[in-house]
């Protein structure tokens, strides 16, 4: 097997980094982790195959094999936390989708919010965000209802969103202002 065995574990480490750092919040991880990796699994490999008979063998590769384990484990640390993270907070809102119209799907929520009810208003909008894209004009009237209701806290992670998906300027000024209202209200 000889040398072979470390071109491999060569190309696997380096595309277990690629894939490992895919998601774009972890892209600026790549370059760390395409490099690590190979080395720590030709590491591993090493410490593993040189597991021999003698104390002085497996002492030197218990070492060996115990750095690269931590090595590896450190490594992935980021990618795992990034994970968990994704898995567990739902994402409020689409960004693909059908198109919101203004006529046919918020013109009926307006009308709820003009009699006042927004519990209502709230969960239709809430309803419709789920299977349409979020547009800012949605968005800035789900705040609306959410600050209505007294639910602070979803008005705040939905504007963090909003500044987040700002596709203008001017959509990231209005967000920044009402979330520094909100804020300080």
């Amino acid at each position: 097997m000889g040398p072979t065995i470390y071109l491999y574990l060569l190309v696997i480490g380096v595309v277990l980094g690629l894939l490992a750092t895919w998601p774009d919040e972890l892209r600026l991880l790549r370059p760390a982790q395409m490099l690590l990796f190979p080395v720590l699994l030709c590491c591993m490999w090493r410490a593993w195959s040189k597991f021999g008979p003698s104390f002085g063998d497996k002492a030197l590769s218990g070492v060996l094999l115990l750095a690269t384990s931590i090595g590896l484990i450190v490594t992935l640390v980021p990618n795992l936390t990034w994970l968990f993270r994704s898995l567990t907070q739902r994402t409020m809102f689409r960004l693909d989708g059908r198109y919101i119209d203004e006529d046919d799907h918020l013109q009926p929520i307006r009308k709820l919010v003009e009699a006042q009810q927004y519990e209502a208003a709230c969960q239709r909008l809430e309803t419709l965000l789920e299977s349409h894209r979020a547009d800012f004009h949605s968005l800035v009237l789900l705040v609306q209802l959410y600050h209505q209701l007294k639910n602070d806290k979803r008005a705040e992670r939905c504007l963090q969103f909003m500044m987040q998906s700002a596709s203008t300027d001017e959509e990231l000024l209005a967000a920044s202002r009402l979330y520094h209202q909100l804020t300080t209200a």
